[in-house]
């Protein structure tokens, strides 16, 4: 189960305010003892040095009755144990005990610092009142220039007392201060983080594609805007899903009404889109999530692929598949990675030019065959008049025209059928004439003809030097026939 991130950053709120109070606690209970126990020592002292001005020139029995009376009303006025010491130990005065049943002082740690120092300080346990006390002695110097010190004493229970008390106090504020932290931290953090938490499960929804999904404007200002700008960003994407679902379908609508096999490859070479004459061709495999490897057997259409990724371009080629030819292209989706693979039948336009390429073919051997005949036996007739000789170099003129015409044909249907293969060469159009032009020369002069050549120089043309050198020679064979008088022309 996922914890919302309300009780996350409350829970962190909790536990961050509680160490902060916690170690608040610890050093104002530290603290207020040493600073509680420094101000009753100081005050202790005071009252001492108080006490020091109180006492007579003299000490005798009487001056002491005296002192023991004050120390007396002063205990009951603060509370505390007032004795009065000689510079050997010896108590004289005492507000709460019998100073004949008293010890020697002069051992006592208090009194040997203030008889060094002029003030000493102990917290020990009293054996004369069985409970551990506070003690502050002060040194003072009688008529006679010798030491006193005056000893105040305050039980460490009524210490405890007063600093518990004050504890408590302090401990209670504390905790009811965390208690308002905690409440004002709630309130805080579920006014930030509530809105917050209907932005996130909105934004849930829409990545679901539940783009009708809307905000309450809710109560503070700044909330009200953004779940504004929120539900207006949710109807936009709306109307743009809406859109693109419309052009999706009618991709797809497309897709399948094209005749041809159509496939899109994605940038990892798996299929995403198709339409059914792809999916027939690779019936019964699905072409859902498969790579095109996974649907193409032909090694060629998988080399096609292949070049065009590596390449970056369109590549064409004619395939043989499942007993049929195909026009196959790939593609490159110029925005992406992806490929697109269209496949052509162009089984029956193959088989029409085969046979029309066999009919050229025959047709061409049909007719050659008479017409050689007729040129053969119109050069063997021999006339006498001029204008029956006349008539018979019309016919063997028009026949040898039929005749280049049929061997064009022939020509022709061999490249179609890929039994005449071309190479290709630049060649210099001047030096392909010097090598054909000697050939006409005798049959120009005879004739009385005059031939010019108006080419620029060093013009050059790529193909193949023989079937060029064919060409041309029929060009000029042909020329020269049909030509009575006059000028060749070559431009």
């Amino acid at each position: 189960m996922k914890t919302s991130a309300f009780f996350k950053y409350f829970l962190s709120f909790f536990l961050a305010v509680l160490c902060l109070f916690g170690s608040l606690l610890t050093v104002i209970f530290r603290r207020s003892k040493t600073n509680y126990l420094y101000f009753l020592t100081n005050q202790m002292k005071q009252l001492n040095a108080t006490l020091g001005q109180f006492i007579p020139e003299e000490l005798n029995r009487e001056s002491l009755q005296k002192i023991s009376w004050k120390l007396g009303r002063l205990k009951e006025a603060y509370g505390l144990r007032f004795t009065l010491v000689d510079h050997t130990g010896r108590v004289l005065v005492d507000s709460s005990a019998d100073i004949d049943a008293m010890d020697n002082h002069a051992n006592r740690p208090e009194i040997r610092e203030a008889i060094a120092n002029g003030i000493g300080t102990a917290q020990r346990y009293s054996t004369t009142l069985n409970q551990s006390m506070l003690y502050v002695a002060t040194v003072l110097r009688d008529n006679q220039g010798k030491l006193l010190v005056i000893r105040s004493s305050l039980p460490l229970t009524d210490i405890r007392t007063q600093l518990g008390n004050f504890s408590s106090l302090v401990f209670w504020s504390v905790i009811a201060s965390l208690i308002i932290s905690l409440a004002l931290g709630f309130w805080i953090s579920w006014m930030v983080l509530h809105p917050l938490t209907l932005v996130k499960k909105g934004l849930e929804k829409i990545s679901l594609g539940e783009f009708s999904v809307r905000l309450p404007l809710g109560t503070t200002k700044e909330f009200a805007q953004l779940a504004s700008y929120f539900n207006e960003m949710a109807s936009n994407l709306n109307q743009l899903f809406s859109l693109l679902k419309n052009e999706q379908e009618k991709i797809v609508r497309v897709f399948s009404s094209i005749s041809d096999a159509v496939c899109l490859f994605s940038s990892s070479t798996k299929a995403v889109l198709w339409n059914t004459s792809f999916s027939a061709l690779t019936a019964p495999v699905n072409p859902e999530d498969k790579t095109y490897w996974e649907l193409l057997p032909e090694s060629e259409l998988i080399e096609m692929l292949d070049n065009s990724w590596k390449d970056n371009r369109t590549v064409t080629a004619e395939i043989s598949w499942q007993n049929r030819i195909y026009l196959a292209t790939v593609v490159p989706i110029l925005s992406s990675q992806e490929r697109l693979l269209l496949l052509r039948d162009i089984t029956e336009i193959k088989t029409l030019d085969k046979q029309k390429s066999e009919f050229i073919a025959d047709l061409a051997h049909q007719l050659r065959t008479p017409l050689t005949a007729i040129k053969g036996f119109a050069e063997t007739i021999t006339v006498q008049e001029e204008k029956e000789r006349h008539y018979l170099d019309i016919i063997k003129k028009h026949t040898d025209r039929l005749i280049a015409l049929i061997n064009d044909l022939l020509l022709l249907s061999k490249i179609e059928n890929g039994k005449v293969r071309f190479s290709s060469e630049a060649i210099r159009l001047e030096e392909l004439l010097q090598e054909v032009l000697p050939l006409f020369h005798k049959e120009i002069e005879n004739k009385g003809l005059k031939l010019t050549v108006d080419l620029q120089p060093d013009l050059e043309i790529v193909g193949d030097r023989f079937y060029l050198q064919q060409m041309l020679i029929n060009l000029l064979d042909n020329a020269v026939k049909y030509t009575e008088k006059g000028e060749i022309k070559l431009t």
